[in-house]
C-alpha cells in the first residue's frame, strides 16, 4: 500500500505570512483527527442496489459480509491554503486508505486513497473549525463532505455534512434514477496498532 514519505512536507514558495494556526483548543494540530493514524479493522456488511445486464433485470441487490481496514498516515507539518477575501490559513491532516473485500471471497469490493484535514475558523466566509474529507473512489467518483465535528474522549464520533461535490457520472446517475440512494456506514473496528 503506498504511503507519504516520512519527509514530505508542504513549503509555500513565497511562505505564508499571518497565518492561522491551531484550528481547535487542543494541543494537537490535527484536533478532532488525533487519534485516528495508525492502521483499524473490522467487519462489516455492504449493500448495494447495481445495474444488472441480464435481460429481464436491469438491477441486482449485493450482500457482502465484509473485512475491513482503514490505514491512517499524519501529514508532517502544515497544509498551506492561500486565500482571497480570507487571509490565508494553515490546515493540518491525515492521509487515509480503506480497503474492503468479500468476507467469503476474500475479493476486493472497494479501495478509496483520501485525505482528512482540520479547518481553522475563517472570517470570509465566517465559518466555524470545521474537518473536511476528500476521497476518491477509482471507478470514477470523487468526494468532498465538510462539517463540523464532536469530539468525546478524542475520537471523531459525529461529522455533520454540509457541502458535498460528486462527479458528474454519479450526478448522471442520480437524474436517471431519483429513487437511488448512495449509503455509507462507517463500522469502527478495533484498532490493529
Amino acid at each position: 500500500m503506498p504511503t507519504l514519505d516520512e519527509d514530505f512536507v508542504f513549503r509555500p514558495l513565497p511562505a505564508l505570512e499571518n497565518t492561522i494556526h491551531f484550528p481547535f483548543p487542543l494541543l494537537n494540530p490535527l484536533g478532532p483527527l488525533a487519534n485516528l493514524p495508525g492502521t483499524w479493522g473490522g467487519k462489516g456488511f455492504n449493500m448495494i442496489w447495481r445495474p444488472n445486464h441480464t435481460p429481464g433485470q436491469d438491477r441486482f441487490l449485493e450482500l457482502n459480509l465484509t473485512n475491513e481496514s482503514l490505514k491512517f498516515d499524519a501529514i508532517s507539518g502544515a497544509i498551506p491554503n492561500r486565500g482571497l477575501l480570507q487571509i490565508d490559513i494553515n490546515m493540518f491532516g491525515i492521509t487515509y486508505m480503506q480497503q474492503i473485500s468479500d468476507a467469503n471471497l476474500n475479493a476486493g469490493l472497494h479501495i478509496e486513497p483520501g485525505i482528512w484535514a482540520v479547518v481553522p475558523p475563517t472570517t470570509n466566509p465566517a465559518e466555524t473549525a470545521t474537518v473536511v474529507r476528500m476521497g476518491s473512489i477509482p471507478h470514477g467518483t470523487t468526494i468532498l463532505a465538510q462539517g463540523t465535528a464532536t469530539v468525546i474522549n478524542f475520537l471523531v464520533l459525529r461529522t455533520v455534512v454540509f457541502r458535498h461535490r460528486l462527479d458528474r457520472d454519479l450526478r448522471r446517475h442520480a437524474r436517471r434514477d431519483r429513487n437511488s440512494a448512495t449509503h455509507q456506514i462507517l463500522l469502527v473496528g478495533h484498532a490493529l496498532r
